[in-house]
């Protein structure tokens, strides 16, 4: 309800809140001990005293309270005595009272946390008590097994009540009942339960029996589970006729093999084999002319399947006097090509990762592999992954106006130029032009110029 500050309050209210304001008139007549340790001497100190504190939790559609006892066991007896209470208004958004329970719960151990920070006494226990199965199983399985709401809630209060035991309590025996529902002030002074808890709390052997604790009770708050099966499976490329060969090898009478033709055939077909398994997408893409992901390795090597069927490296070194090998590298994968490695390792007489990694890419390149951090002799292979060579980044068209950078010059006496021819490569993408200036022509690479704007608004048809 939303009124004036000025305007009277309807008359059912005007009357509650009389009724009220009357009953306040009788808490001067209630007295609240300050001193704990009740039935101690002067002799006896809270070193030579056992504590235990007892927190009570509860709810309702109207309100959450949580109450705090201190139990001292002592050489003259053992004493109850309430320490604190907190109660809040529940949320506004309706709840169901297991999530109010749960609410409750977080409160109870917010509230425990600050009283032992507070009082830094030696306590022998601390227990927890709720009337609330739901809540006890929530707070005793895993927080992960549940839902947001629950989950971060239930997460809290382990870490919170972590040295804590989570008890049940039933509902009439709740002194947090007292709070949560509401006391008038008569009630209130004569209330034991709210002053000194429920009878049985100084026997241990009374305390109520804990029921069974059942995930059927909270299975709407679990989170759903998901079961992944997982299996692993490889083409059996061609086994059968594996095996039907070496058997017809062992029958056949032997002769002398061309070892060297037979090494290089083997060598061929593994190297099939293995990108069969493992770049079976890339070989359709490839096949089909299709252009693969600009991320994906094989666009910075512009991967080509030669007549062979093996995926090579493409690039430009055709052109210089290295051999096919060397000039385009089967692509394997990193997980395939650990015995290639390992032979190029002893071929280099076990000098290095360096030299061990020219070795292998003057006939393969292993994708993932880590690439050399430095120059060597080996720099034409590495030139065949520069990324800005495979993908067009400009837009020079023939007769186009563009400016012919130069570092030792600002911007403004770059010499402007025209391009009258372009020198596309065989990928068809354009890197070297030859530019005619005021008095010269000459061939400069794409990448030293910087091409013009050029407005079509205004023009004449």
């Amino acid at each position: 309800m939303k009124f004036q500050w000025d305007e009277p309050l309807p008359s059912q209210l005007s009357s509650r809140w009389l009724i009220i304001r009357k009953e306040l008139t009788s808490l001067i007549k209630l007295s609240i001990p300050r001193w704990y340790n009740q039935g101690s001497t002067s002799q006896t100190t809270w070193s030579t005293s056992s504590v235990e504190f007892h927190g009570f939790s509860d709810t309702s559609q109207l309100a959450m309270a949580a109450v705090v006892f201190i139990t001292v066991h002592g050489s003259n007896g053992t004493t109850i005595s309430l320490v604190c209470s907190k109660t809040k208004v529940a949320p506004l958004k309706r709840l169901t009272i297991p999530r109010l329970e749960l609410t409750a719960a977080l409160l109870l151990s917010r509230l425990m946390q600050y009283v032992q920070a507070t009082l830094k006494l030696n306590v022998t226990a601390t227990h927890l008590w709720t009337d609330s199965v739901v809540t006890l199983t929530w707070i005793k399985s895993h927080a992960s097994r549940w839902k947001d709401f629950v989950r971060n809630r239930v997460s809290q209060i382990q870490e919170l009540t972590a040295n804590a035991h989570w008890k049940y309590v039933p509902g009439t025996s709740n002194p947090a009942d007292c709070a949560s529902r509401g006391l008038n002030t008569a009630q209130l002074q004569s209330h034991s339960l709210w002053w000194t808890g429920p009878p049985w709390i100084l026997t241990p052997e009374a305390w109520p029996s804990q029921p069974a604790l059942s995930d059927e009770l909270s299975t709407h708050e679990a989170r759903p589970g998901i079961a992944l099966h997982a299996a692993a499976s490889q083409p059996d490329y061609h086994w059968d006729l594996i095996y039907r060969f070496i058997s017809l090898l062992g029958k056949r009478r032997r002769k002398t093999l061309d070892l060297h033709s037979a090494l290089e055939e083997a060598r061929f077909f593994w190297i099939k084999a293995t990108q069969a398994a493992y770049f079976t997408h890339e070989i359709k893409m490839l096949t089909a002319n299709s252009r693969l992901p600009t991320a994906h390795a094989f666009s910075r090597l512009t991967a080509y399947i030669d007549a062979q069927g093996i995926i090579r490296v493409g690039g430009r070194l055709n052109q210089s006097a290295l051999d096919q090998d060397n000039q385009h590298q089967a692509i394997l994968p990193r997980h395939f090509s650990t015995l290639i490695i390992a032979h190029a390792h002893l071929r280099t007489l076990t000098r290095g990762t360096q030299l061990t990694l020219a070795h292998v890419r003057q006939g393969y390149w292993i994708i993932g592999g880590r690439a050399p951090a430095q120059r060597s002799a080996h720099y034409l292979q590495r030139q065949q992954a520069i990324s800005k060579w495979h993908h067009p980044n400009n837009n020079i068209k023939m007769g186009s106006i563009v400016l012919l950078t130069d570092e030792r010059f600002p911007p403004c006496k770059w010499p402007l130029t025209r391009v009258p021819a372009l020198h596309p490569g065989k990928d068809g993408l354009t890197r070297v032009v030859t530019l005619k200036t005021a008095t010269t022509t000459l061939n400069r690479p794409s990448a030293k110029l910087a091409i013009l704007p050029i407005s079509t608004k205004g023009r004449i048809k």
